[in-house]
């Protein structure tokens, strides 16, 4: 750091009654924006700020000049303001320009997707998405403008450098089209057991298949590629595709069908009627976003198995049921469908398993 001493003028004070505002308020008032549409707000100094109804860096020099203030500048803040004016004549000037920066005609659509993104949390790390997108241009752009208008100086924060970011996106616009999509989605999946495990569910599988040769119909349309999925993340080939569409197969949010290959795991539904998506066609024909099947198709009935107990030579109806009773929420926020049985007397009326 170099201190200049332009003068002899000695260093004043601010009047003890000066008016400070948060970083949200001052982003607030600047924009013009209310405070419930403000997402996120992040300022490179944990401290309040002199209200700027102009430049801030023209407030901050006039304030230094006016009242016998000291005067901090940074590469990061001049060079905001050159790239900041380039960013000005690009967008005057995009056609003119074009062939400098990109090859492509129009707006090129840029995505980045974050499932992990909660609406109006505060604890959103909008500074990763910024950094998405800055880094998408630098792949679609020419003569290395998103390494030349990023700041990389020795005194660069974080945040001075998402802002660089964001002067790269606004001197891109004209060429790109930003979209940022959070949808719907499981974090992580935890396959439990090994691959023996797998292996052998695939045998047992297989076994079957071969004393019920109706159901390699169902292996082929889809349930040999969800046990293939399987063994082979246990060899490190892990299938990300696949595994976003456990639930849905294009992976979007809401609405009520389940399109995903977790269909393929249900030949029959209510009332023994037979899945379409696994006797008609493959659980990947895709019938357009308002088809597929929705989580009434899966009424659910337990396993029953009825038999008699003679008991002091009296005889009793009774049940064995079994099957999966409910979920579990594990406190690390995981979910589990859990397994359950029960023996009862057979006085249920209604809901017995299916050809019962």
């Amino acid at each position: 750091m170099k201190i200049l001493k332009p003068n002899n003028i000695k260093i004043e004070q601010l009047p003890s009654n000066t008016n400070y505002v948060t970083p949200k308020e001052a982003v607030m008032k600047l924009v013009k924006v209310s405070t419930e549409h403000v997402q996120h707000v992040k300022s490179e100094l944990d401290e309040n700020l002199l209200e700027s109804t102009f430049h801030p860096f023209v407030h901050a020099v006039h304030t230094a000049y006016s009242s016998h203030l000291p005067l901090i500048i940074t590469p990061d803040i001049i060079w905001y303001l050159i790239s900041s004016a380039v960013s000005v004549h690009i967008n005057k000037n995009s056609e003119k320009l074009r062939s400098k920066f990109v090859d492509h005609e129009g707006k090129k659509k840029i995505k980045i997707r974050r499932d992990d993104f909660v609406l109006n949390s505060p604890t959103n790390p909008w500074n990763e998405v910024i950094d998405d997108f800055s880094t998408k241009i630098g792949e679609l752009t020419k003569n290395d403008v998103a390494d030349t208008l990023v700041a990389s100086f020795t005194t660069t924060t974080k945040c001075s450098r998402v802002v660089s970011q964001i002067v790269l996106m606004d001197a891109m616009q004209k060429y790109f089209e930003y979209q940022f999509l959070t949808m719907c989605g499981i974090p992580e999946i935890r396959i439990q057991g090994d691959k023996n495990d797998w292996e052998n569910l695939r045998a047992k599988t297989l076994k079957i298949i071969d004393l019920i040769p109706e159901f390699k119909q169902w292996y082929n349309n889809g349930l040999e590629l969800i046990l293939s999925n399987f063994i082979s993340i246990f060899s490190n080939k892990v299938d990300n595709d696949f595994w976003n569409h456990i639930y849905k197969i294009s992976g979007g949010s809401g609405g009520p069908f389940i399109t995903g290959w977790i269909n393929a795991l249900f030949p029959y539904l209510n009332n023994e009627n037979p899945n379409p998506y696994v006797w008609n066609k493959s659980w990947k024909d895709d019938d357009g976003c308002f088809s597929g099947l929705t989580t009434s198709s899966f009424e659910y009935h337990m396993n029953q198995v009825p038999f008699v107990w003679n008991y002091l030579n009296s005889e009793i109806e009774m049940l064995f049921i079994g099957g999966l009773i409910g979920v579990v929420h594990h406190k690390d926020q995981a979910l589990q469908a859990s397994f359950g049985y029960a023996v009862t007397e057979d006085k249920i009326k209604a809901g017995k398993q299916f050809g019962h």
